[in-house]
């Protein structure tokens, strides 16, 4: 995880600014792919983060609306969805095959893998849907709370700590909001 971080803070540049929201999903992301299914998603895998990102904000907007078109029905959104979630289960099914063949994969894979205490295994969807949850579940709620922290984590005068500073996106600091200028050292 610390890597991962590392990595992150190194590519910021000094005087621009900063979409933490973004940047703590990009992090949390590469953190459980590579936790959860043994992914460097942002070298192997770019399109899963572009897919998570798709069904990410399909799903709010499903959530959002109280009567809608069915699922099944071909519209742009729809499609879209449909399409980021092959590759979702792309991710997934490959991650589940190379642990089969030994090549490794996140220790959750190995722990689903197992058979339970009746000595039965998961069957394909059920695991497919349990991993797919994790990730879904693992990478959105950490990145929240991060960049939540990160909107928090500021001192009374309203400066935000370490290498970076609150700003609209414009170069003015202001006290509420999602975007931090980064600062050199």
């Amino acid at each position: 995880m610390t890597a991962y971080a590392e990595r992150m803070i190194d590519a910021w540049t000094p005087g621009e600014p900063l979409a933490v929201n973004e940047a703590m999903t990009d992090l949390t992301l590469e953190i459980v792919g590579s936790a959860l299914l043994g992914v460097d998603v942002a070298t192997d895998a770019p399109e899963l983060g572009d897919a998570f990102g798709v069904v990410l904000r399909e799903l709010h907007r499903r959530t959002g609306i109280p009567l809608s078109l069915p699922n099944w029905l071909p519209t742009p959104a729809n499609r879209r969805f449909d399409r980021a979630m092959r590759v979702v289960d792309r991710a997934v099914v490959s991650a589940v095959r190379a642990h089969r063949r030994g090549d490794g994969a996140g220790p959750l894979v190995s722990t689903l893998l197992e058979p339970d205490e009746n000595d039965e295994r998961m069957r394909p969807r059920q695991l497919r849907d349990e991993l797919v949850t994790f990730l879904v579940a693992g990478h959105e709620t950490i990145a929240v709370a991060l960049t939540f922290a990160w909107y928090t984590a500021r001192s009374s005068d309203g400066n935000a700590p370490a290498k970076v500073q609150q700003s609209d996106g414009f170069g003015r600091q202001v006290r509420n909001s999602h975007t931090l200028l980064v600062q050199s050292n």
